[in-house]
């Protein structure tokens, strides 16, 4: 017995609801995974930087002039305005015990991070002739 005309129709109508919908399962997928991959690999690197022993690094032997010694470490903690996986700050202390400067090392998962806090502190060195910052690698 053949199916009539009415039965294809119903089959062809299920066949293309039902290619329909998987083409919209895969670019749904693909929007998605255009989305969040790059979070995913965001947050793979901060949980890399996080892992990072900046104190080991921060102010080393014979970095300092004669008379200059490295002080206590800081941690820094990121705010409305400073935004970086992790930062830490060390003071330079001279022979009396008087602090006479610091070194501060920042973190960035992202550009723009980097790039925001960068900005903000070129304000700051444009105005204060005495405060100098060096940006010496951007990357790990």
């Amino acid at each position: 017995m053949q199916p009539n005309n009415l039965q294809k129709k119903t089959q062809l109508s299920k066949n293309n609801w039902l290619i329909g919908i998987l083409i919209l399962a895969i670019v749904l997928a693909s929007i998605s995974y255009q989305i969040f991959e790059p979070i995913h690999n965001q947050s793979m690197e901060k949980q890399r930087l996080l892992n990072l022993d900046i104190p080991s690094i921060l102010i080393e032997t014979n970095d300092l002039p004669t008379g200059y010694h490295a002080g206590s470490i800081l941690d820094i903690k990121p705010d409305s305005y400073l935004k970086f996986t992790q930062g830490r700050e060390q003071e330079i202390l001279a022979t009396d015990g008087t602090q006479v400067g610091n070194v501060s090392i920042f973190l960035f998962a992202s550009k723009k991070e980097q790039n925001d806090l960068y900005s903000l502190y070129s304000q700051v060195e444009s105005q204060d002739r005495n405060w100098r910052m060096r940006v010496l690698r951007t990357d790990l």
